[in-house]
């Protein structure tokens, strides 16, 4: 898995994030997946995180009759397409700008 442009938002990704027990794994290249504990969670994807999980999730699927492509579909109209959403009980997809995806790359984007 690896990011994807956003499709309606400029300069905006699409990245899948799946739990696995206490860690969160952010799937930034094809062979990078970037394991981070869920209390160093950077300040961006905990708030992100937070608004996807207050919303009812009445049609999400189980983590194994989810495919890639599921991920990154979003389909509700729930107004927020500019931040993420829930695709199974175990996996996200989170939309970052570029200065988030450096940060989650370690590194930094000089403006």
């Amino acid at each position: 898995m690896s990011p994807m442009p956003h499709p309606h938002i400029p300069n905006k990704y699409i990245v899948a994030v799946a739990i696995e027990g206490d860690e969160y794994l952010i799937y930034m290249f094809d062979n990078l997946v970037r394991k981070i504990k869920k209390n160093k969670l950077p300040s961006f994807m905990k708030s992100k995180l937070t608004m996807i999980n207050a919303l009812l999730l009445n049609r999400i699927k189980p983590d194994n009759e989810l495919y890639e492509l599921d991920i990154y579909v979003h389909n509700e109209r729930d107004g927020f397409e500019d931040t993420g959403w829930r695709a199974s009980k175990n996996m996200y997809a989170l939309v970052f700008n570029l200065y988030e995806m450096a940060d989650l790359q370690g590194g930094y984007i000089d403006a």
